[in-house]
């Protein structure tokens, strides 16, 4: 191949122009101490072309045009910003708003969902949109979603809850192309990261803890509490579909139903044997009939069962208020299905029968090995086993501890 005459003109301004032997192409070299990229033409006509363009844009903008010195730290350029934004801009008129995103998820998507995951997928997508429902789902980003879960004050596996069920929400949008990214994909390097799975380290209550929780529950909420921790039923599948009709005071048993949303085999209908201390606890509150839970709706529970655990001192560390920190509290961190563990640790150390806790807790004897053993010392399941009912001193209600 026969090399181009690559002799420059006997005074050259900027942007320079040069023959690259290794590209074999004419380079136009339009950086500045801003910033400012090259660029590669075949024929020469095109590099002056590009050059004396250049050189106008100059004479009218200045070296703006071409070079920022932030964006040259990442090797881009203005045209490289101008050129991102108008294709972000693009997108954004194809995009559409979150509450119409998750319509069109939820009606593409419900029809294979249990009856039992499309209700939790509403509701945290519901929660989601009342925040950002009538902004550009294309438009919102990780940092104000981050902004958003950090002022809830969850606990991480409820974090995580949250997350796992918007992030299909980015997913499908992705793929119709009303947005660029899910922020939650990504692992440890996503915008918006999961945290580390609490449940991987099983924590159980000590038996100061469960007293100080049970003395902080009011009349509605103290029966729930109560078989949360003496019965390790589970509190959003099981204890908020218990009917009184379930529980025999008398036989000292509770007979749980499966749950109809989930397979059979993971929940399973068992009959959990009570302790004499839960029977002492529920025996007040016991109907004929009608459901332990008597609010038709969970939400307004869940917000009481809240204030019981920051009444006990439980909730987000770091988040306590004035008069908090003026009475010396510090919150502790309250983890997903804590009750159950305590209830499955303190049997296990108590009876030292696997296959006995497996049934009475509905789980399999591996779990309960993998997980539970050697968690509770005797002295202390003991001491859980006869935590009774409050006496009243004073007017004040007192738990009672063996």
């Amino acid at each position: 191949m026969k090399t181009p005459d690559r002799k420059p003109a006997a005074k050259q301004t900027w942007p320079y122009i040069r023959f690259s032997e290794r590209e074999q192409k004419w380079v136009v070299d339009a950086r500045t101490k801003d910033g400012g990229s090259r660029r590669f033409f075949a024929k020469k006509i095109e590099a002056d072309s590009f050059a004396s363009q250049c050189r106008i844009t100059r004479g009218n903008e200045g070296t703006g045009a071409f070079g920022n010195a932030d964006l040259a730290q990442f090797g881009k350029s203005v045209q490289d910003a101008i050129a991102f934004y108008l294709a972000h801009l693009r997108r954004m008129e194809k995009s559409v708003s979150v509450t119409e995103a998750i319509t069109a998820l939820i009606d593409a998507r419900k029809r294979g969902w249990s009856a039992r995951h499309a209700k939790g997928m509403e509701y945290y997508l519901g929660r989601f949109a009342v925040v950002f429902g009538k902004r550009q789902i294309g438009g919102i980003t990780g940092e104000e979603i981050k902004a958003w879960l950090d002022g809830l004050n969850l606990s991480d596996g409820n974090r995580n809850s949250i997350i796992q069920r918007i992030s299909p929400l980015f997913s499908f949008s992705r793929g119709k192309k009303w947005c660029a990214e899910n922020p939650f994909t990504g692992g440890k390097d996503a915008e918006v990261p999961k945290e580390k799975d609490p449940r991987k380290r099983v924590r159980v209550l000590s038996v100061e803890q469960t007293a100080r929780l049970l003395e902080s529950a009011s009349d509605e909420t103290l029966p729930f509490w109560a078989i949360a921790c003496f019965a390790g039923l589970r509190p959003e599948s099981e204890i908020k579909r218990l009917d009184w009709r379930q529980i025999d005071l008398d036989e000292k048993v509770i007979e749980v139903d499966s749950d109809e949303d989930e397979d059979e085999t993971k929940t399973g209908r068992r009959t959990v044997k009570m302790h004499d201390n839960l029977v002492q606890w529920l025996r007040p509150y016991a109907k004929k009939s009608g459901r332990i839970i008597a609010t038709a709706s969970i939400s307004p529970l869940w917000k009481k069962l809240r204030a019981d655990k920051r009444k006990a001192g439980f909730g987000t560390p770091g988040s306590e208020t004035p008069q908090e920190r003026k009475a010396g509290v510090k919150l502790q961190r309250w983890t997903p299905d804590i009750t159950r563990h305590t209830y499955i640790s303190n049997l296990i150390t108590e009876c030292g029968d696997i296959g006995v806790v497996a049934t009475q807790a509905g789980n399999s004897p591996q779990i309960i090995r993998k997980h539970y053993l050697s968690l509770v010392k005797p002295a202390s399941a003991s001491a859980f086993w006869n935590i009774a009912p409050p006496a009243t001193e004073g007017g004040e209600k007192i738990v009672r501890m063996a």
